[in-house]
């Protein structure tokens, strides 16, 4: 089965190929991405996460992403909103739901990761029950006694450091010399070895981080557009809004108005 959805909650099943053009995206949703076969590598926020066979990763709201894998994987993915659980739950039972999702992976036992996989079957079956099976399957992930250690001794790569630095700076860099002179290393070398490691350019994923946060700023509603611009590193509203258009499918203006 592929996608099923009712409103606020969207189940997927997908077998990826080795090479996705899908692009960095985010979604105002909590996900729980699910490896079922193979492997392959998550790029969330700022960091690189491998994801393997039984390991399941939980994705906060408004978090940048990408599916950057080059191997062949079968997995799913559970896609619901606060206003999902808003419906279905009290306030504090949504908020406990909601509260593991932290961008991090998990990997469970055997015998719970079939428990999970029965309970999604059940979605498939009949999505009117999927809050139910939703809040079952998030227990299941959250009781430490089904949890398995997941061993990571490699020391942080280049990436890594080029993703923190972008996330922590992204209002203030001027160019990717900036960067680069950063990280210490040369701007092709910068822009070659991130587009290898992440699949996207530099100056995308920059844009992407800027433009997620111009979305945060907006709904907040205390600055302008040109104020927004600003504090997410553009010195050009113009240009901002240029950018904000091409990623959001809509100008500053509109994105505003469709949050009032």
């Amino acid at each position: 089965m592929g996608k099923i959805s009712i409103d606020g909650f969207i189940l997927n099943r997908e077998t990826q190929p080795k090479t996705s053009d899908f692009p960095l995206h985010y979604h105002q949703s909590y996900e729980l991405f699910i490896v079922v076969k193979g492997m392959t590598t998550l790029l969330v926020d700022d960091k690189l996460i491998d994801v393997n066979e039984k390991e399941i990763v939980l994705l906060k709201p408004d978090m940048v992403h990408k599916n950057v894998g080059e191997n062949l994987h079968d997995r799913y993915s559970i896609h619901f909103t606060n206003e999902y659980l808003l419906s279905h739950f009290s306030d504090k039972l949504a908020k406990s739901l909601s509260e593991p999702f932290d961008n991090n992976k998990i990997a469970v036992t055997d015998n719970i990761f079939e428990q999970l996989l029965y309970l999604i079957k059940r979605i498939e079956k009949n999505i009117e029950y999927a809050s139910i099976h939703t809040a079952e399957i998030i227990t299941l992930l959250t009781d430490k006694r089904n949890l398995k250690t997941i061993i990571t001794n490699a020391p942080l790569k280049t990436t890594d450091n080029i993703l923190e630095y972008i996330r922590g700076n992204y209002a203030s860099i001027s160019g990717l010399d900036d960067i680069a002179d950063n990280i210490h290393i040369s701007k092709p070398y910068l822009c070659q070895l991130f587009k290898k490691e992440t699949g996207v350019t530099i100056s995308d994923y920059l844009n992407s981080i800027r433009i997620n946060n111009a979305c945060e700023i907006l709904r907040r509603g205390r600055h302008n557009i040109t104020q927004t611009a600003i504090l997410c590193g553009y010195n050009s509203t113009p240009y901002f809004c240029r950018v904000f258009k091409n990623i959001m499918h809509m100008t500053p203006k509109e994105y505003e108005q469709s949050i009032l």
